[in-house]
């Protein structure tokens, strides 16, 4: 069971990497850049990037929900999408 939920929590995380790196492909993963916070992304990419979320996932993010803690970090987005799929 765990390895099932690992699989699905590294294919949501690589969906997400790919979304973000169709906005922001200068974006490094692996460091600690924080999407908004520090302005890799601005907000038209914002309203695509939720878009695109809430279009392959089947979820609803609302205006409530679009704050920098949600949308800092793949980490955080991932956060997001899970609590909205519940």
């Amino acid at each position: 069971m765990g390895n099932i939920t690992q699989e699905i929590s590294t294919e949501l995380k690589n969906t997400i990497q790919e979304i973000i790196f169709a906005i922001a492909p200068e974006y490094d993963f692996q460091e600690d850049a924080a999407l908004v916070d520090d302005e890799i992304i601005d907000s038209l990419d914002m309203v695509y990037l939720i878009s695109t979320l809430n279009d392959t996932f089947g979820i609803e993010i609302t205006v409530d929900d679009i704050t920098p803690e949600n949308f800092n970090t793949v980490d955080s987005i991932i956060e997001l999408i899970q609590s909205k799929q519940e």
